[in-house]
């Protein structure tokens, strides 16, 4: 793996959690052969990892990096697994819920969605991947994005389970309890400004609401005469799991602009005025401070580095330098990310020989 430094010191175990995925053996098969349903297992509790040292911004020392193409690649098809399990226990939810001994609720919807949030911080672990195989020219890259894309795709689809009215009222009963809190408390930026919706304050509301029925449900029924109330009450309990789940059929409304899953990459491009050029670069959803990237530069007819461009003078972002015989200008992510942060697509200016660009629209990845 690629060796760079992250930033928080570990408080929960989640890099010794990094380090005993690294320690599994079954890694080994990666540089013998074919790997197993073991090693890909394997790959995908690495994965989850460091996604969590990424998205709780933790310091991993020495074992941490970015896993290589090949082990990514086997991690998201071990993770396709997880995902459809992940899909059998949303649909399994309320039955197992009727079924479970008074208590033991709030185990059922925990376990559902660590399992959840071991898909989405994985999901920052593996752009990386998807990254750094494209920044290196991987032969795997268009494998790995693909695969990438396809898992993102399954994982939408459990979404739209889990976000059914019925489920995230049962998920709400973990409002307050730890497991939310520590993690909202520990998520560090971009991953705090685009919290999933179990960590956006989704839950808090609908138990807000739940709370205020009960509330008015038992005013009316202390209104009542005893033996009406009692009958009224013993009609409530029969139709709802508990008095704090009042199930309802609609689906939650959730805002277009909220992502659910984390972007691993966004491909932002240019074209030149004759049309002839276009550059493009790949931009990480998770800024690791002292990255490098690449802006590349191609022709249009054939999409061939355009190396005839060697030596241009570009200013990308504010950031000034020249391309190299490859078509390419290296730049580092700390030089140009506040400015990227800052603006909207269509904003960020790319000049070649002191001729501005178009921008395109981001293709996300």
């Amino acid at each position: 793996m690629t060796t760079f430094r992250s930033l928080r010191e570990d408080l929960y175990g989640y890099v010794d959690q990094l380090r005993e995925a690294l320690a599994d053996p079954a890694l080994n098969e990666f540089q013998t052969g074919t790997p197993s349903p073991e090693a890909k297992q394997a790959a995908a509790n690495v994965a989850v990892a460091l996604g969590y040292c990424r998205v709780f911004g933790l310091d991993a020392g020495e074992d941490d990096g970015t896993l290589p193409a090949l082990e990514a690649i086997a991690a998201i098809e071990a993770l396709e697994d997880r995902v459809a399990e992940l899909a059998e226990a949303v649909e399994t939810l309320p039955q197992r819920w009727d079924d479970a001994p008074v208590g033991e609720e709030d185990a059922l919807c925990a376990d559902l969605l660590e399992q959840r949030m071991d898909l989405w911080v994985a999901m920052a672990a593996l752009g990386e991947a998807a990254c750094e195989a494209f920044i290196d020219a991987d032969p795997l890259w268009e494998t790995l994005h693909d695969k990438l894309q396809g898992l993102a795709e399954k994982i939408e689809v459990v979404d739209r389970q889990m976000q059914q009215r019925e489920i995230l009222e049962l998920l709400s009963t973990l409002v307050g309890t730890e497991l939310l809190n520590n993690w909202r408390q520990l998520l560090v930026e971009p991953y705090r400004s685009f919290a999933p919706y179990w960590l956006d304050g989704t839950l808090e509301e609908i138990d807000e609401e739940l709370q205020k029925r009960f509330e008015q449900k038992s005013a009316w029924l202390s209104r009542l005469p005893p033996r009406r109330a009692g009958a009224a009450a013993a009609r409530e309990q029969a139709a709802r799991r508990t008095a704090e789940i009042i199930l309802a059929t609609r689906v939650l409304s959730v805002a277009a602009e909220t992502s659910n899953l984390v972007e691993p990459l966004a491909m932002l491009s240019w074209r030149s005025p004759d049309r002839q050029y276009y550059a493009a670069t790949l931009w990480p959803s998770c800024h690791k401070r002292g990255q490098e990237l690449k802006l590349r530069v191609f022709r249009t007819q054939d999409n061939q580095p355009a190396t005839e461009l060697a030596g241009a003078a570009v200013e990308f972002a504010g950031v000034q330098s020249q391309l190299t015989p490859n078509a390419e200008m290296p730049y580092k992510v700390d030089d140009v990310y506040e400015f990227v942060k800052a603006h909207s697509p269509g904003t960020v200016p790319l000049q070649i020989n002191g001729i501005p660009w178009e921008e395109e629209e981001p293709d996300t990845r």
